[in-house]
């Protein structure tokens, strides 16, 4: 506006002072002024931006936590059942581990070894480090000053502080969900700090187990990608909690694995497979430490799974087996009885479980029962293999049914295909060829029984043995413990002679058949000083000539013998042994004195007689 009042135009022509260059038209527009400074209203933008930067960076925060929160609960809370391998404590290497738990499912979960040592070096770098000192600004400590005496300060402070609490109420109500995840997470910290070289239980036994004999049998053991069929729904949660303990059962370390089976029974009193572990601790333990303590403690947890309706079928079984194995092997044959029992009411259609019955009969010489078991698993299969053997076995061993026991049992061994491994049937099957007179036929089934690892050798077909002696068919008498004793008898066998001579010429009646079966010609007879009731089988037999007929001979194994008056000959019964009286004159006997003695190297501490009974 000039002073006249006129307006001033919005572009004026002005002069160059660029001499004869051409002239420039120049456009000036007004631009208002903006106050950034802090004095004046340029303090207010300020804490506006300032606000809005704190907020976004706490929602933000705030998300990023809660994410982080689900993400680890979906990772150590699973309950999916097809995702339930993969352990919940694994920290380091899981999510490169995972693919892989399905193939190797009996394996113990383990962190990664470079990660877990990383983790070490910079948790003990963290804490070695001294806490730097905190960086203060002058101009943000005013900024903060002035923000909480404003509008968005004091928001931004009840936000904040109702988040916070809705988090801690979160947390409350989330404690008892994650109560037993917590209680895992640290007893696995105690159990990774406690000392791995914990003391073994010393073994007082004289036959104590070498180390190669430290491994438990392969039926005592946790099979591979089977662990999922013995856990329940509900334990789930702490299948790998178990597995772990599973597997340092198999390391022998009883301790730490029954303390893991009693947190989880502590949390989960129905947990059937935490039962079932502390059983198998105690069998494996009683198994290899000789401990009948142990076994009788595994015995009694097994009866109370058999007892539990809601076990499942995979477990319930090995509970069984193991039960009925255990029971069978301490003699408490009624204890079995009700195994089986239990055993054939959950799966009534196995006929395996039948014939196994049957067996548990035998043992007990309960050969009407076995008999009756066995005629219902022939009726339901005609050729089962293991109820043609028992039931032939019975025909021959009990009922004296020669033939017939014999035709029953060729017929299961040639459906079996090296199924039956009981030494007994082979040895009562070829006793029956051998009476037939059939002796190449049973050298065959005594040779396919050596190849089986059912009898030592061919000729060797003791039913019970103690590893470690030395197998040989005749011994001199200074290769036995017995020389002194034996050289006694032999200087009072003019006396012994005489005795035997009056029992035999005034008490023909007390003589018995010994084994008429074996007999082809003439008489076998003996004059037994013990009971029926108290006779023990024994494994080396000494024989004193009385009466001794140069025709009297004795093959054991390959080598063949004879008697002379007054002294001892030593063999091995347990080695096939034949007597011969060929070219004799219808008159003649032979009279001996025959003693039981305990093999030469069983130890006193082995000379149980039910062993051998």
């Amino acid at each position: 506006m000039t002073a006249n009042g006129n307006a001033n135009p919005a572009f004026r022509r002005q002069a160059s002072t660029a001499g004869v260059n051409p002239v420039l038209t120049v456009a000036l527009t007004p631009v208002p002024k903006v106050d950034y400074s802090v004095t004046k209203g340029g303090a207010r933008t300020w804490i506006v931006l300032l606000v809005f930067i704190l907020l976004c960076s706490s929602l933000y925060t705030i998300f990023s936590a809660k994410d982080a929160g689900d993400s680890h609960h979906d990772l150590t809370g699973r309950t999916s059942v097809d995702d339930d391998d993969a352990p919940a404590y694994n920290h380091a290497g899981a999510a490169a581990n995972d693919d892989n738990d399905d193939d190797d499912d009996d394996e113990p979960p383990q962190p990664s070894p470079r990660a877990s040592k990383k983790h070490e070096q910079q948790t003990t770098q963290q804490k070695s480090a001294p806490a730097p000192p905190p960086v203060t600004d002058s101009d943000d400590e005013d900024d903060e000053e002035s923000n909480e005496h404003t509008l968005g300060g004091r928001l931004f402070a009840g936000l904040r502080k109702k988040i916070t609490d809705r988090l801690n109420e979160k947390s409350v109500k989330e404690e008892p969900k994650n109560k037993a995840q917590r209680l895992r997470r640290q007893h696995l910290r105690e159990s990774r700090n406690r000392p791995r070289h914990a003391g073994k239980r010393e073994c007082i036994h004289q036959d104590c187990p070498g180390h190669e004999s430290l491994k438990p049998r392969k039926s005592l053991l946790i099979q591979k990608k089977k662990r999922h069929a013995i856990t329940t729904k509900e334990e789930i949660g702490f299948r790998d909690i178990l597995d772990r303990a599973d597997n340092l059962v198999e390391k022998h370390q009883y301790e730490e694995a029954m303390e893991l089976f009693d947190h989880v029974i502590a949390v989960y009193p129905s947990s059937t497979r935490a039962y079932f572990g502390k059983a198998r601790a105690y069998d494996i333990r009683g198994e290899i430490e000789a401990d009948e303590t142990d076994r009788d403690k595994a015995i009694e947890i097994y009866e109370k799974i058999l007892q539990n309706s809601a076990v499942p079928d995979a477990l319930f079984r090995q509970a069984a087996q193991r039960l009925i194995e255990k029971t069978r092997f301490r003699g408490q044959l009624h204890k079995t009885l009700n195994a089986h029992r239990h055993f054939i009411d959950r799966f009534p259609e196995e006929l395996s479980l039948q014939t196994d019955f049957a067996i548990s009969f035998v043992m007990m010489k309960r050969y009407e029962d076995a008999r009756t078991v066995l005629r219902n698993v022939l009726a339901n299969d005609p050729n089962h293999v293991i109820a043609l053997a028992y039931y032939g076995y019975i025909l021959k061993a009990h009922d004296d049914k020669v033939e017939q026991g014999v035709a029953l049992m060729r017929k299961s061994l040639k459906l079996a295909d090296n199924e039956i491994t009981d030494p007994k049937f082979y040895y009562q099957l070829g006793h029956g060829l051998t009476a037939l007179g059939k002796k190449s036929e049973a050298d065959a089934v005594y040779q396919k029984a050596a190849q089986m690892g059912v009898f030592m050798t061919a000729q060797q077909r003791s039913l019970y043995n103690i590893e470690g002696l030395t197998g040989r068919a005749w011994w001199s008498m200074d290769q036995t413990p017995y020389s002194k004793f034996l050289k006694t008898v032999e200087r009072q066998w003019a006396t012994i002679r005489q005795e035997g001579m009056e029992v035999l010429k005034d008490c023909s009646d007390c003589w018995l058949d010994h084994n008429q079966q074996l007999v082809i010609d003439g008489q076998w007879k003996y004059f037994p000083i013990m009971s029926e009731q108290h006779f023990v089988k024994s494994s080396c037999e000494p024989h004193l000539g009385l009466v001794s007929p140069s025709e009297a001979r004795i093959r054991v194994g390959n080598e063949t013998k004879g008697w002379r008056s007054g002294k001892f000959i030593i063999y091995d019964d347990s080695f096939e042994h034949e007597l011969q009286f060929d070219g004799a004159s219808s008159s003649s006997f032979r009279l001996v004195l025959i003693l039981q003695l305990w093999h030469p190297e069983v130890q006193p501490h082995q000379r149980v007689l039910s062993f051998l009974t």
